[in-house]
């Protein structure tokens, strides 16, 4: 088994009543999304003041509450991505 470290915090963007997600590059079809996960506050800043929200980004802590939100995704939203560009 894969065993993987995290550096925390982690960062997420609440948006329209969940978390900013992006359409998987490879896909190009809204139907395949990733979860927009951010490494420090200066990506998720910089991300969010690109692509225009304002919001006060989601921290994440531990492993623990990293693996519930993991534990929460579902479709169109199944997989996770980590400090994707911010492209328009």
């Amino acid at each position: 088994m894969n065993e993987r470290k995290w550096n925390y915090p982690l960062y997420l963007i609440p948006h329209g009543g969940g978390y900013a997600s992006i359409v998987a590059p490879e896909t190009h079809r809204g139907s395949d999304q990733l979860l927009a996960v951010f490494t420090s506050d200066e990506l998720v800043t910089t991300f969010m003041e690109t692509v225009g929200i304002t919001a006060n980004p989601f921290v994440l802590n531990n492993d623990r509450e990293f693996a519930w939100m993991l534990r929460r995704l579902h479709d169109p939203v199944t997989r996770v991505t980590f400090d994707p560009s911010p492209e328009k």
